[in-house]
């Protein structure tokens, strides 16, 4: 009886293993076909041409910028989300879908609405798990908590998954990955590891010796930002209050005296002579 249910539980192991194996497995990218690309596209840049309008009429140059109430605002930032929305939901596991989800995350951190938008990256970094578009998706999660959430150490998290392509020719994967790398010694750099980022920069200058120049430019850069932003923050710190010492205005005060004294004696004068 113990052996078969030691046979039992072997079989159940080895296909809880499989099926987890596939679960991770990459699902390649859907190809449209030449017309519904076309409409794919053309629903994309409507998309985009909506978001550009409207966040250039909110917070564009002053040419652009109009007033408008908080009513028209909701009113047609719903209309662009749904906009973008229906590439997702009509074109599923595309490179256009992923596309507008990054999009639709971006317009969601626009308005302020950080929460939709980590929760929708989380969900298409899933769905696309070991392509280049989910590779896209960690790293704009890694921005989000970098530039909106400012929270540098779980920025790191994300900038590490994304790996160095095994290939030696230099191509787009690894420009993400450089960008990635780059983004993680930022985050070092704010998180006071600076050995850590100095050695990373290090590296990447000996991998990628053709952009040495850029990356130590690039280094000294948020080096020089990091410490000129402390300075400033001493700068512009409260003054600590002047505390009331009656010794730095004795002078005065026997001025002042004196003065009254003297005034009252002159007057004193006056009255005798009258």
């Amino acid at each position: 009886m113990s052996n078969v249910f030691i046979a039992v539980s072997v079989v159940l192991w080895l296909v809880l293993l499989v099926a987890d194996g596939l679960g991770t497995e990459a699902v390649p990218l859907k190809k449209l076909r030449n017309k519904d690309e076309s409409a794919a596209r053309e629903a994309r840049d409507s998309a985009d041409r909506m978001r550009g309008d409207l966040e250039g009429r909110i917070s564009g140059p002053p040419g652009i910028r109009q007033q408008m109430s908080q009513e028209e605002i909701e009113a047609e930032s719903a209309k662009i989300e749904q906009a973008y929305q229906d590439v997702i939901e009509r074109y599923p596991h595309t490179e256009i879908a992923a596309y507008c989800a990054g999009r639709l995350s971006g317009f969601y951190v626009f308005r302020g609405k950080v929460d939709k938008a980590v929760e929708l990256m989380e969900k298409t970094a899933k769905e696309y798990a070991g392509t280049s578009a989910g590779n896209k998706a960690v790293f704009e999660m890694g921005l989000i908590h970098a530039q909106t959430k400012h929270d540098p150490a779980e920025a790191i998290k994300w900038f590490s998954r994304i790996s160095k392509p095994d290939s030696d020719e230099y191509g787009m994967n690894d420009k993400l990955y450089l960008s990635a790398q780059q983004q993680i010694a930022k985050c070092e750099l704010k998180l006071r590891q600076d050995s850590e980022a100095q050695d990373r920069t290090a590296k990447l200058k000996e991998t990628y010796p053709q952009y040495a120049q850029e990356l130590e430019r690039s280094y000294q850069f948020e080096v020089d930002s990091r410490n000129n932003s402390g300075n400033r923050r001493e700068e512009l710190a409260e003054p600590e209050p002047r505390r009331f010492n009656i010794f730095s205005f004795t002078p005065a005060i026997v001025g002042v005296v004196l003065i009254i004294i003297a005034v009252y004696r002159l007057l004193q004068e006056r009255r005798r002579r009258l």
